[in-house]
């Protein structure tokens, strides 16, 4: 492994490895790549604790874009672990997605809530990857928004096309 790929598999590790924070803002092409993730299948892994303090992970497919500081997915079970687990006042969630063949790594950490308005439910419905509303019987389940306190990871961000780790932050 060279020494540049070392440095980008550690810094994914360890944000303190970052160049310098900047605020959250997800580019248009970021959004590109989260929103096609799963008709690529590349599902984004999905982390939380359990309303019995156990890390869970999952992988969910209907992960989306939502605002430049915000993720969403559609959760189909309106009862089931992640709903309990915000419940219990565990919000903070972590989600991954890791492009094979490439050094892309996108982590996103925030702090998770259920819709509770109409509208912004039906929205994260519509936005969701269309394969995901139709394994979705019956359209049960909650619209589920990620408010983002820190997005890091490895991408292109230059027009040099060169790999960078980067780190952006809550203002």
């Amino acid at each position: 492994m060279s020494d540049e790929m070392h440095m980008l598999d550690e810094f994914t590790i360890d944000p303190a490895l970052a160049p310098e924070r900047m605020p959250i803002r997800i580019s248009d092409a970021m959004a590109r790549v989260i929103d096609t993730a799963e008709e690529r299948e590349v599902p984004m892994v999905f982390a939380y604790i359990d309303e019995k303090n156990a890390i869970r992970q999952t992988f969910r497919g209907s992960i989306h874009v939502h605002g430049a500081r915000q993720l969403a997915f559609w959760n189909r079970d309106p009862a089931g672990g992640f709903i309990r687990a915000l419940e219990a006042g565990n919000n903070a969630v972590c989600t991954t997605y890791r492009e094979p063949g490439t050094p892309r790594t996108l982590q996103f950490h925030g702090r998770a809530h259920v819709v509770q308005d109409p509208a912004e439910a039906e929205r994260v419905w519509r936005e969701s990857p269309e394969l995901e509303r139709t394994l979705t019987h019956g359209r049960n389940g909650v619209a589920v928004i990620i408010e983002l306190d820190r997005v890091q990871g490895v991408d292109q961000r230059s027009e040099s096309g060169a790999w960078e780790p980067f780190l952006m932050t809550r203002a």
